[in-house]
């Protein structure tokens, strides 16, 4: 899957919410139940740092100025999708934001949903550059099929490898300068530094597609959220795994699982009914001349009992 478009637009929308600002920055991306896909971004505001910052009237241009941001953003989006979807037969999913404010953060929610995950690998080739037919396959596909690592008693199995989707210094920098020029105009100072982000990736799955294929991760957290469908009323739970991103590290994110090399564990359970049975064996044996020694101390003993007796009787 190209995520680099999805990253590009999501950073547009956050710049300028760094620098101690923002509470937390969550751009994730959901396989629901039904198949479809969900894009989903949480950009949250605290006012009581704003507070230390700004005045009220650059808190509501800033809170403002985000919202056109997330709206211009999936406008754009959203016309590209109905693009993508009239010329390869799929249907639009909805775009939507969501503004609230909840315990002294301002937040705002911008989701986009797919029907289905060969029209979001589709859309994103096709953002892209790529060829918009079906079942061709980009360069980053290819590189992201399953690997791998073979064990003795287990294989590691990649489902996912890749860099952290969201870990892009460059590209946040150079968005920061169109922002930072932005905010001027509006009489805003804002300085910026990338060593201060906050940023996550939260990347989910059904909980019960993690438990049967037991799906591990090197995520910094994983937690379990119960869902309900707003068309169906059916409930279901989304297993979360979250990677931070860390402007110094290395931000590779993983997913995978072992497979029991079965052949390699049958030899092994050989290997021991082997050695336990020689155990067995050497201990009878050691046991049967232990007591073939007793026996034949006790049979020495009598006879110099015999023979003792004897000499007192002449």
């Amino acid at each position: 899957m190209n995520y680099k478009i999805f990253v590009l637009a999501v950073v547009s929308t956050i710049i300028f919410l760094f620098s101690g600002c923002s509470s937390s920055i969550s751009v994730g991306l959901s396989e629901l139940p039904d198949g479809s896909i969900r894009q989903q971004y949480v950009i949250s505001l605290n006012q009581s740092e704003l507070e230390k910052h700004y005045t009220t009237d650059e808190i509501q241009t800033i809170f403002e100025v985000t919202k056109n941001c997330v709206n211009t953003y999936l406008t754009n989006f959203e016309k590209k999708a109905t693009e993508c979807a009239i010329l390869n037969g799929y249907l639009i999913m909805p775009f939507s934001t969501e503004n609230k404010i909840d315990n002294n953060e301002l937040i705002i929610v911008a989701t986009i949903y797919y029907s289905n995950s060969a029209f979001y690998k589709l859309f994103n080739e096709y953002l892209s550059g790529g060829s918009t037919e079906e079942g061709e396959e980009n360069e980053e596909e290819n590189s992201n099929t399953t690997k791998v690592e073979e064990g003795l008693f287990y294989d590691k199995i990649i489902l996912m490898q890749k860099n952290n989707p969201v870990a892009d210094d460059e590209t946040i920098q150079t968005i920061y300068t169109t922002i930072e020029s932005e905010l001027n105009k509006q009489g805003i100072d804002f300085k910026f530094n990338i060593s201060q982000i906050n940023l996550s990736y939260d990347y989910a799955i059904p909980y019960t597609d993690a438990q049967v294929n037991r799906i591990r991760s090197d995520a910094d957290e994983e937690y379990i959220v119960t869902e309900v469908n707003t068309v169906t009323g059916a409930s279901y739970n989304m297993k979360h795994f979250v990677w931070q991103y860390d402007v110094d590290g290395d931000n590779t994110i993983t997913l995978y699982r072992y497979k029991v090399n079965s052949v390699m564990w049958y030899v092994l359970a050989l290997c021991l009914v082997a050695v336990f049975a020689v155990v067995l064996l050497v201990g009878y044996y050691v046991k049967k001349k232990i007591n073939k020694n007793k026996a034949q101390t006790v049979d020495n003993l009598n006879d110099n009992i015999d023979n003792n007796q004897n000499v007192n009787l002449n």
